[in-house]
Protein backbone atom coordinates (compact mmCIF):
# COMPACT_ATOMS: atom_id res chain seq x y z
CA UNK A 1 0.00 0.00 0.00
CA UNK A 2 1.14 3.32 -0.63
CA UNK A 3 1.24 5.58 2.71
CA UNK A 4 0.29 8.86 0.31
CA UNK A 5 -3.34 7.33 -0.71
CA UNK A 6 -6.42 8.42 0.92
CA UNK A 7 -7.25 6.46 3.74
CA UNK A 8 -11.10 8.32 4.37
CA UNK A 9 -12.62 11.39 3.11
CA UNK A 10 -10.43 13.65 4.66
CA UNK A 11 -7.09 11.93 5.40
CA UNK A 12 -4.22 10.18 4.10
CA UNK A 13 -2.77 6.84 6.06
CA UNK A 14 0.75 9.36 6.02
CA UNK A 15 -1.13 11.72 8.27
CA UNK A 16 -1.19 8.69 11.24
CA UNK A 17 2.26 7.39 9.99
CA UNK A 18 4.38 10.59 10.03
CA UNK A 19 2.70 12.42 12.69
CA UNK A 20 4.38 12.20 16.25
CA UNK A 21 7.35 14.48 17.48
CA UNK A 22 9.90 10.74 18.15
CA UNK A 23 9.24 10.12 14.66
CA UNK A 24 9.33 13.69 12.76
CA UNK A 25 12.66 13.60 14.93
CA UNK A 26 14.52 10.46 14.52
CA UNK A 27 13.07 9.97 10.72
CA UNK A 28 12.87 6.32 11.14
CA UNK A 29 10.60 3.93 8.60
CA UNK A 30 7.02 4.01 10.27
CA UNK A 31 5.23 2.60 7.36
CA UNK A 32 2.35 -0.56 8.60
CA UNK A 33 4.37 -4.06 7.46
CA UNK A 34 0.81 -5.46 7.78
CA UNK A 35 -2.46 -5.28 5.41
CA UNK A 36 -4.44 -5.36 8.76
CA UNK A 37 -3.01 -1.86 10.13
CA UNK A 38 -3.70 -0.15 6.96
CA UNK A 39 -7.42 -1.21 6.94
CA UNK A 40 -7.32 0.10 11.14
CA UNK A 41 -6.38 2.98 9.83
CA UNK A 42 -8.56 3.39 7.25
CA UNK A 43 -11.65 2.38 9.74
CA UNK A 44 -10.23 4.79 12.50
CA UNK A 45 -10.34 7.58 9.71
CA UNK A 46 -13.72 6.78 8.44
CA UNK A 47 -15.43 6.25 11.65
CA UNK A 48 -13.81 8.62 14.42
CA UNK A 49 -11.78 11.13 12.17
CA UNK A 50 -13.83 11.65 9.60
CA UNK A 51 -16.95 12.97 11.53
CA UNK A 52 -14.64 14.65 13.97
CA UNK A 53 -13.41 16.97 10.99
CA UNK A 54 -16.98 17.47 10.20
CA UNK A 55 -18.47 18.65 13.82
CA UNK A 56 -15.32 20.88 14.47
CA UNK A 57 -12.74 21.05 11.88
CA UNK A 58 -9.50 19.70 11.11
CA UNK A 59 -7.80 18.14 14.39
CA UNK A 60 -3.72 18.06 14.66
CA UNK A 61 -3.08 14.17 15.05
CA UNK A 62 -0.01 14.08 17.39
CA UNK A 63 0.16 10.52 17.79
CA UNK A 64 -1.08 7.80 15.46
CA UNK A 65 0.69 4.65 14.28
CA UNK A 66 3.65 3.62 16.17
CA UNK A 67 5.57 0.11 14.48
CA UNK A 68 7.85 -1.80 15.84
CA UNK A 69 10.68 0.40 14.61
CA UNK A 70 9.26 3.70 16.18
CA UNK A 71 8.50 1.96 19.79
CA UNK A 72 12.44 1.28 20.05
CA UNK A 73 12.71 5.48 19.72
CA UNK A 74 10.30 6.26 22.36
CA UNK A 75 12.34 7.54 26.04
CA UNK A 76 9.04 7.02 28.21
CA UNK A 77 7.25 4.14 29.24
CA UNK A 78 4.25 2.35 27.15
CA UNK A 79 2.77 -0.83 27.76
CA UNK A 80 3.02 -2.13 24.62
CA UNK A 81 0.69 -5.28 25.35
CA UNK A 82 -2.25 -2.46 25.58
CA UNK A 83 -1.22 0.34 23.11
CA UNK A 84 -3.30 0.17 20.38
CA UNK A 85 -1.12 2.56 18.70
CA UNK A 86 1.15 -0.39 17.21
CA UNK A 87 -2.04 -1.75 15.31
CA UNK A 88 -1.52 -5.38 13.75
CA UNK A 89 1.96 -5.00 13.93
CA UNK A 90 4.17 -7.57 14.71
CA UNK A 91 7.57 -7.38 17.12
CA UNK A 92 10.85 -9.32 15.78
CA UNK A 93 10.02 -12.10 16.90
CA UNK A 94 6.78 -12.72 14.99
CA UNK A 95 4.16 -11.85 17.22
CA UNK A 96 1.59 -8.71 17.45
CA UNK A 97 2.94 -6.07 19.63
CA UNK A 98 -0.96 -5.36 21.00
CA UNK A 99 -3.25 -8.16 21.16
CA UNK A 100 -6.23 -5.49 20.97
CA UNK A 101 -6.82 -5.26 17.34
CA UNK A 102 -7.72 -1.93 15.72
CA UNK A 103 -5.26 1.35 16.18
CA UNK A 104 -5.33 4.26 18.31
CA UNK A 105 -5.02 8.00 17.68
CA UNK A 106 -4.32 11.10 19.86
CA UNK A 107 -5.15 14.56 18.43
CA UNK A 108 -6.41 17.81 19.19
CA UNK A 109 -8.20 20.61 17.83
CA UNK A 110 -7.03 23.75 17.73
CA UNK A 111 -9.62 26.40 20.11
CA UNK A 112 -11.01 23.54 21.23
CA UNK A 113 -11.20 22.10 24.82
CA UNK A 114 -10.72 18.14 24.81
CA UNK A 115 -13.75 18.18 26.65
CA UNK A 116 -16.34 19.00 24.02
CA UNK A 117 -14.72 16.44 21.33
CA UNK A 118 -14.26 13.97 23.99
CA UNK A 119 -18.02 14.59 24.81
CA UNK A 120 -19.00 14.47 21.28
CA UNK A 121 -17.57 10.72 21.27
CA UNK A 122 -18.52 9.71 23.84
CA UNK A 123 -22.24 10.52 22.78
CA UNK A 124 -22.09 10.10 19.27
CA UNK A 125 -19.41 7.76 17.75
CA UNK A 126 -18.42 3.67 18.03
CA UNK A 127 -14.56 3.61 19.53
CA UNK A 128 -12.91 1.19 21.69
CA UNK A 129 -11.15 3.23 23.92
CA UNK A 130 -10.76 6.94 25.36
CA UNK A 131 -8.30 8.36 27.40
CA UNK A 132 -8.98 11.77 28.31
CA UNK A 133 -5.66 13.91 29.71
CA UNK A 134 -7.29 17.33 30.59
CA UNK A 135 -9.24 20.21 28.67
CA UNK A 136 -6.16 21.48 27.42
CA UNK A 137 -4.28 17.52 26.23
CA UNK A 138 -4.44 15.68 23.34
CA UNK A 139 -7.26 13.04 23.47
CA UNK A 140 -6.47 9.60 22.44
CA UNK A 141 -9.28 7.51 21.11
CA UNK A 142 -8.96 3.93 19.65
CA UNK A 143 -11.43 1.92 17.20
CA UNK A 144 -11.34 -1.43 15.85
CA UNK A 145 -14.00 -3.01 13.22
CA UNK A 146 -14.02 -5.84 15.55
CA UNK A 147 -14.96 -4.45 18.48
CA UNK A 148 -16.48 -1.51 20.49
CA UNK A 149 -15.83 -1.64 23.88
CA UNK A 150 -16.63 2.16 24.75
CA UNK A 151 -14.32 1.94 27.29
CA UNK A 152 -13.42 5.32 29.40
CA UNK A 153 -9.93 6.22 31.48
CA UNK A 154 -9.51 9.65 32.86
CA UNK A 155 -6.24 10.33 33.99
CA UNK A 156 -5.52 12.36 36.79
CA UNK A 157 -2.00 13.68 36.74
CA UNK A 158 -0.13 14.45 39.88
CA UNK A 159 3.31 15.24 41.13
CA UNK A 160 2.91 11.45 41.46
CA UNK A 161 2.56 10.84 37.92
CA UNK A 162 -1.03 9.58 36.08
CA UNK A 163 -3.56 7.98 37.95
CA UNK A 164 -6.33 6.40 35.72
CA UNK A 165 -9.97 6.00 36.65
CA UNK A 166 -12.23 4.04 34.03
CA UNK A 167 -15.64 5.64 34.03
CA UNK A 168 -19.04 4.45 33.18
CA UNK A 169 -20.84 6.84 30.07
CA UNK A 170 -22.29 8.48 32.16
CA UNK A 171 -19.76 8.83 35.02
CA UNK A 172 -18.19 10.49 32.14
CA UNK A 173 -21.16 13.02 31.26
CA UNK A 174 -21.09 14.22 34.60
CA UNK A 175 -17.33 14.62 34.87
CA UNK A 176 -17.25 16.96 31.89
CA UNK A 177 -20.58 18.61 32.93
CA UNK A 178 -18.95 19.72 36.49
CA UNK A 179 -15.40 20.72 34.41
CA UNK A 180 -17.38 22.68 31.92
CA UNK A 181 -18.90 24.71 34.65
CA UNK A 182 -16.06 25.69 36.04
CA UNK A 183 -14.51 28.93 36.05
CA UNK A 184 -11.65 29.32 33.65
CA UNK A 185 -8.14 28.30 34.54
CA UNK A 186 -9.49 25.64 36.85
Amino acid sequence: MNINHKCSKYFRYIDFIECSDTQKKVKVDNSPKEIATYEAISYLAKTIMDPIVEQFGQPQITYGLCSHNLQKHIKKSVAPGLDQHSGSEKNSKGNLICPRGGIAVDFKIKNIKTDHVARYIVEHLEFDRLYFYGSDRPLHVSAAAETAKRAIVVFNISNRGRTPKTLTHQQFLDFIDVRMDLPSGE
